[in-house]
C-alpha cells in the first residue's frame, strides 16, 4: 500500500470521500485539500509512533560508496538511519560486487577522536584503513570520513555496507512497510487518527475524552497490528500443538 492508498482508504472510512467519488490520484487535489493534509499528518504520526516505540524496526538494506582520490568525506544512502550491526565494517568488492575480504574498521568516537590521534588525519593519503563519522554539511544526509585519504592506486575501488533505512513516508508513491493486511490494519488505525485532528474541539472533547493516545479505538487497533507484526506466534493454551 503506497502513501496515496493509505490517504484514500482514511478518507473513505471517514466518508470524506464515499460512494462513486473517484480515488484521489494526487495528493494537489484541491477539492479535499484539508482533510488530504490532515490525513497524511495522520499516516505519519503513526508511522513515527510505531517506530519510535520499536514495534515497527527499520529495514535492512544495502549502500556502497566509491573512493576519489584525495577525497575524504563521502555520503551515505539518503535514507540511511544507522549502521546494521554494533561494529560496522565497509567491505570492498572486487568489481563483481563480491567482496575481496578487504575491508575498512569503524573508528570509534568519530571525527572528535580521529583528530586526536592522527594530527594529520586530513593530509595523510595512502589506503584507507578505518572509517569514521563526520559532522554532515546538511542534516539531511549523513557522511564519513575515511583515513588515510585515497591516493591514486585506491581511485574508484568500491565499498559496500549495510544499513537500517528510513521506513517514513512522504511521497504520494512511497509504500508504507507492511504486507497487506498490516497495511489494512494499520489504515485503520489511521482512520481513527484523522478522526481526532478533523474533530472541532466540542466534538473531540466529546469523543476523545481521555485524548488520542487513551482513546479505546486507538489502542485496540494498535494492539491488532502489533499482533500482526509480530514474527513469532505467541503460545497459548488454545489451538493445536505439535510435539
Amino acid at each position: 500500500m503506497t502513501f496515496l492508498e493509505a490517504v484514500n482508504r482514511v478518507l473513505r472510512a471517514e466518508s470524506i470521500i464515499s460512494g462513486d467519488d473517484d480515488d484521489l490520484t494526487s495528493f494537489a487535489q484541491t477539492q479535499h485539500d484539508a482533510a488530504i493534509n490532515l490525513a497524511k499528518i495522520a499516516v505519519q504520526d503513526e508511522l513515527t509512533s510505531l517506530i519510535a516505540e520499536e514495534v515497527l524496526p527499520f529495514e535492512n538494506a544495502t549502500g556502497t560508496l566509491t573512493l576519489v582520490t584525495d577525497q575524504r568525506t563521502y555520503d551515505l544512502a539518503a535514507d540511511f538511519i544507522r549502521f546494521s550491526d554494533p561494529c560496522p565494517i565497509l567491505l570492498k568488492e572486487d568489481g563483481a560486487g563480491n567482496s575481496d575480504n578487504t575491508y575498512m574498521s569503524f573508528y570509534k568516537g568519530g571525527e572528535d577522536q580521529i583528530k586526536k590521534d592522527f594530527l594529520d588525519y586530513r593530509e595523510q593519503s595512502g589506503t584507507p584503513n578505518y572509517f569514521y563519522m563526520t559532522t554532515p554539511t546538511t542534516v539531511t544526509v549523513k557522511t564519513i570520513g575515511v583515513f588515510d585519504i585515497p591516493d591514486s592506486n585506491v581511485n574508484a575501488d568500491v565499498y559496500r555496507y549495510y544499513y537500517e533505512k528510513d521506513v517514513s513516508v512522504t511521497l504520494e508513491t512511497d509504500d508504507l512497510p507492511f504486507n497487506s493486511i498490516e497495511a489494512q490494519t494499520f489504515a485503520r488505525l489511521c482512520a481513527r487518527h484523522f478522526k481526532y485532528l478533523f474533530a472541532t474541539k466540542q466534538v473531540r472533547e466529546g469523543l476523545f475524552p481521555q485524548g488520542i493516545d487513551g482513546d479505546p479505538t486507538i489502542q485496540s487497533a494498535r494492539a491488532s497490528l502489533m499482533k500482526l507484526l509480530r514474527p513469532v506466534k505467541a503460545v497459548n493454551n488454545y489451538g493445536r500443538h505439535y510435539a
